[in-house]
């Protein structure tokens, strides 16, 4: 099995501490390997260390700004913080789909735009 399968499954199961060391290893060898990063700031989140988290997920999307899954990671990593505007930015960026439409609609909360609501 790929490390990187491992680690996501470590990270379903809810064993953090291991996936974080396997994610560790990971950017070890490849340190802008994208997929790796996200799959940290997740980590990092679960384990309430979300600063390290959103930060670890910028420098994803500053390397990939193209990558859809680390513009969601961290659009969602900002939500939880409360960074609504820049997650309701990031959010519209996506295509649609479910995950964006749920975001979107909890960045309008958080920002009390509850008109533009109607509009998803």
């Amino acid at each position: 099995m790929e490390p990187i399968v491992k680690a996501r499954r470590l990270v379903n199961k809810g064993k953090n501490t291991k996936a974080l060391a396997l994610y560790d290893e990971l950017l070890a060898e490849d340190p802008l390997n994208v997929e790796s990063m996200t799959g940290k700031a997740l980590v990092l989140d679960r384990m309430r260390r979300s600063h390290e988290a959103v930060a670890l997920a910028q420098k994803a999307v500053e390397l990939a700004p193209d990558d859809l899954k680390a513009k969601e990671r961290l659009a969602w990593l900002l939500l939880g913080r409360y960074g609504f505007a820049e997650a309701l930015a990031l959010f519209e960026s996506l295509p649609d789909n479910l995950a964006a439409e749920v975001g979107r609609a909890s960045a309008l909360l958080g920002l009390n735009r509850t008109a533009e609501l109607e509009e998803l």
